[in-house]
């Protein structure tokens, strides 16, 4: 058992916890932005997240966390981690611009809710093993969203369940590309 300083009053055990914390936030941060770059982004997610469980107020992880959930379709998530953010700190924080720039596009937001609406559709469908349902609904999600890796991927194991490989490899090639 490590020995406390007796003489360290809990101000300063709590400021080095602290500081400790924030340091293992900064790495896990680089870690996710090194995976993000690699275009690895459901490590760089995770790895952004934890960065700010280490540390609440890591305003470049929350951001950067926005971003790439924004890339990835999870808009209604994305747009909840950039209002933390500026609730953070509203001063000098780029969470600010990409709402306004979201605020410019609200052609963009119905289009990524309305994809979010069938792509829980077909997910329903796919459970009740209504394939072919399911198929149309992720069709048009896609078509709507082209973003939302979960439709793709949920668009590709309807094809694998009806045999179509083919089907479900073109897609996985063709909609990878275009993400």
């Amino acid at each position: 058992m490590a020995a406390v300083n007796q003489y360290e009053s809990p101000r300063t055990i709590e400021r080095k916890t602290r500081e400790k914390l924030q340091r293992t936030a900064d790495v896990v941060y680089q870690m996710g932005v090194r995976s993000a770059l690699d275009g690895d982004y459901v490590h760089a997610c995770e790895s952004l997240r934890k960065a700010v469980r280490y540390d609440k107020f890591h305003i470049e992880a929350r951001n950067l966390l926005g971003l790439l959930l924004f890339q990835q379709g999870e808009i209604a998530e994305a747009i909840c981690t950039w209002r933390l953010s500026l609730q953070i700190r509203a001063d000098r924080n780029r969470a600010g611009f990409y709402l306004a720039e979201l605020a410019k596009e609200p052609q963009l937001i119905a289009n990524m809710g309305q994809s979010l609406i069938l792509f829980n559709e077909a997910l329903d469908f796919a459970k009740e093993s209504g394939g072919d349902y399911a198929l149309v609904r992720l069709k048009k999600a896609t078509q709507l969203n082209p973003r939302l890796v979960k439709a793709h991927l949920l668009l590709c194991l309807c094809y694998i369940e009806k045999g179509e490989y083919s089907r479900a490899k073109a897609n996985v090639i063709t909609d990878i590309r275009s993400i």
